[in-house]
């Protein structure tokens, strides 16, 4: 079984089935996307008569999900397997497709010329921002314009792992959306908690310095002459920023694409559940998506719900995924057509 194991490559997949095999004294548990990576709901593996251990899962046809082993107590990739990301907060995470998980078509180099030219700016702002600066990477598109703003919190993690500008590069180049503009705002690791908790010092720096240098820089529509023609966006405590940003600015932020907003976490509710519920309906275009593996799915669900209730105009698109990037560029093509469609042809 050794040699056998030296030759396999985890998780062995058939149809919906996922079976994972491991060779040591002490057995693995297995957390990930599909039990909110959470010890104590861990898959357990059972003893072989070989001595080895072998565990199994159903899971929908179409997912892609991300795992660790949990052993003593401790994280660790699975040596049958050498498909690794990044989870964003400083740990790698194993991953795996299902057979018929089907990548975003956005992804494709453009033999073309590049639409957007780059420029990154350290921008200063020692009483809003918590360490007193922040870089803002600005994509400054071709043409004349002006153009619709779309400003994107957890910048450099959307850029890397997100794949943003590829995507809408090539959305821009098939026709799918109008020409925009955007700001993708890095964050500060440790102060993101802080700076992302329905802070309106943030909402007063994006507002502020992060739309006047774009300005400075690139022709953009005008939010007083068109109400709302900006866009916001984030994922997870970004997704809760982006959402509570336009709802601070309708004026400004219109259109809102919030993926696995992070509505709630460790058990507390953060102030945008009695925002929405307590004050006049703005108004706003808001698309929301969230996988059904994400821990956050059932308080995406319940902002769905009340969104809904209180009158909004709120798009909710759910996939086989859990909580990463790879699942939030897949669907994003979606919320990207639904915020900026082309312009009508007079």
């Amino acid at each position: 079984m050794t040699k056998i194991l030296q030759q396999t490559t985890n998780p062995q997949i058939k149809g919906s089935r996922v079976t994972w095999l491991y060779r040591g004294k002490q057995s693995p548990h297995l957390i990930g996307d599909f039990n909110y990576w959470n010890p104590e709901k861990a898959l357990l593996f059972a003893r072989t008569q070989d001595g080895s251990w072998k565990a199994h899962w159903e899971l929908p046809e179409d997912a892609y999900l991300e795992y660790a082993f949990w052993i003593n107590g401790k994280r660790k990739l699975d040596p049958l397997n050498k498909l690794k990301v990044q989870n964003g907060l400083g740990e790698w995470n194993n991953y795996f497709y299902m057979p018929r998980f089907v990548e975003t078509p956005y992804l494709q180099e453009c033999s073309e010329e590049p639409f957007f030219r780059t420029e990154s700016h350290i921008l200063h702002d020692p009483l809003r921002l918590t360490n007193g600066k922040r870089c803002v990477h600005f994509y400054i598109p071709a043409g004349q314009g002006p153009f619709p703003l779309l400003v994107i919190f957890d910048g450099q993690e959307y850029l890397e792992n997100g794949k943003v500008i590829q995507i809408i590069e090539a959305l821009i180049g098939q026709g799918k959306i109008q020409p925009i503009a955007v700001a993708l705002v890095d964050n500060i690791y440790q102060n993101r908690f802080v700076e992302y908790a329905c802070n309106d010092g943030t909402v007063s720096f994006i507002t502020r310095n992060v739309i006047s240098a774009a300005r400075s820089i690139m022709p953009l529509l005008d939010t007083d002459e068109q109400k709302g023609a900006f866009g916001i966006m984030g994922a997870s405590m970004g997704g809760l920023m982006a959402l509570y940003s336009a709802l601070r600015e309708p004026s400004v932020f219109g259109k809102v694409i919030c993926q696995a907003g992070a509505f709630k976490m460790y058990g507390d509710d953060f102030s945008i559940y009695e925002f929405v519920d307590g004050v006049m309906t703005k108004p706003l275009k808001i698309w929301m998506n969230v996988g059904c593996f994400d821990f956050l799915c059932e308080e995406n669900l319940r902002m769905k719900d009340l969104l809904l209730k209180k009158g909004y105009s709120a798009d909710f698109v759910m996939n086989n995924g859990g909580h990463n990037y790879t699942t939030w560029r897949n669907s994003l093509h979606l919320g990207l057509m639904e915020m900026f469609p082309p312009k009508k042809e007079h």
